[in-house]
């Protein structure tokens, strides 16, 4: 499940995989590379990489991909991404997601945090946590992403699949709808405790088609207002249980 990626290059190399510019690699005044403050400066706040390229042509592949499914094979796709996914041999919980933007597979962030500083601040334990909860800790900008100009968590991008994903449910086989959507997000992030409100507004934005236009309301690290300039360019992959396992 790691995204596996080296160790990036200096400016000019790649980063992931993908050329860095030689303007990249001059992080905002006051912060050292790996995003730590100097010393009577103030902090900057840098979101982490631009990745709407690579979302969005993830995103292009899912309909390719579910449109040559059975209709049996399309209605149980479907199912599993609710509570009737028990019924079809899946745990609704774990049936979806982009392969490198769920904790913990978000390490391929961490060149670009200690390269480009983006991403910075972020809690130091984020280094030896394996789970890399602590890469999210409030009111830092570890884990985040920019999408559509709009800075999240990795984590709150991740729901634009399962936006695209009840899209086609509801195109191909009725079920589905916006509303059910929404209410669903809201369910998980109630038991999770968290906001649902970034994810409800990155999901409807694929359901709606309106990505790469991102609402404000979807930028949880909004107050992560710099930017590293870099683009990741890596591919991105899903899952879609059953047919589409982890």
């Amino acid at each position: 499940m790691d995204a596996g990626v080296s160790e990036p290059r200096d400016a000019g190399g790649q980063v992931a995989g993908v050329p860095m510019p030689e303007d990249a690699g001059a992080p905002d005044a006051g912060v050292r590379d790996g995003g730590t403050p100097d010393a009577g400066s103030p902090v900057q706040r840098i979101c982490g990489p631009d990745i709407t390229s690579s979302l969005t042509t993830m995103l292009g592949t899912v309909e390719p991909w579910f449109r040559v499914l059975t209709g049996f094979q399309q209605s149980r796709s479907c199912a599993a991404l609710g509570p009737a996914g028990f019924l079809v041999g899946v745990n609704p919980a774990m049936a979806w997601d982009t392969r490198q933007l769920f904790l913990p597979n978000t390490g391929w962030l961490d060149p670009y945090f200690r390269r480009r500083s983006c991403g910075s601040p972020r809690n130091s334990g984020c280094d030896t946590d394996p789970q890399r909860h602590l890469c999210e800790t409030a009111g830092t900008c570890g884990n985040s992403v920019v999408v559509g100009g709009k800075c999240m968590l990795a984590g709150t991008a991740n729901y634009a699949l399962f936006g695209k994903m009840c899209r086609l449910c509801h195109d191909y086989t009725g079920r589905w709808n916006r509303w059910d959507m929404r209410a669903i997000i809201g369910l998980w992030k109630t038991i999770d405790w968290d906001d649902s409100t970034p994810p409800k507004e990155m999901a409807s934005a694929a359901y709606d088609g309106t990505l790469p236009t991102v609402p404000t309301a979807a930028a949880n690290r909004r107050t992560c207002t710099g930017r590293c300039g870099v683009t990741h360019g890596g591919a991105f992959d899903f899952i879609w249980e059953p047919y589409r396992p982890r």
